[in-house]
């Protein structure tokens, strides 16, 4: 069974609807076309929800002249009832998606 991350009347499955949660409440400017693309960054496809308050996502960035490079993100409910996205562990951690997609499905929390 999936499992289902919990935020007010939504049920998160997939990071779509993290995205739209956290956008229809102005959470921050995370996925801001923007900042998205003033970072160069896309949000992948693959997600993960870890339990009813936190989802794991990955973000690639790119950077002039460099590789693009990955990151595993973390959205979750903060202790305010906000969501809120935190980099897991590092920023740009991976140089592949193979390798982030393996940290996403063997996190542990």
């Amino acid at each position: 069974m999936n499992k289902i991350m919990k935020y007010k009347n939504n049920d998160i499955y997939h990071i779509d609807d993290f995205r739209r949660c956290y956008e229809n409440d102005s959470c921050g400017h995370f996925f801001d076309k923007d900042a998205l693309r003033f970072f160069n960054s896309k949000i992948g496809e693959s997600s993960r929800v870890l339990d009813e308050t936190k989802i794991l996502f990955i973000t690639s960035e790119k950077s002039k002249n460099n590789p693009r490079l990955y990151t595993l993100r973390m959205g979750c409910i903060d202790d305010k009832g906000s969501l809120s996205v935190f980099t897991v562990p590092e920023f740009q951690g991976y140089d592949t998606m193979g390798k982030v997609k393996i940290a996403m499905k063997n996190y542990d929390t």
